[in-house]
């Protein structure tokens, strides 16, 4: 499973370090994944 992160209207998001942790740690808090990490690794 693969996963590309996109904006508010669709468009696909530059990778950025500062917002991407706080992104994964939002989807950690909502998911079964176990670590971010893990959700990294998509």
């Amino acid at each position: 499973m693969k996963a590309i992160f996109l904006d508010f209207y669709g468009t696909i998001v530059h990778e950025d370090d500062e917002i991407i942790e706080n992104i994964t740690a939002k989807i950690l808090n909502s998911s079964n994944a176990k670590s971010t990490s893990e959700i990294s690794h998509y």
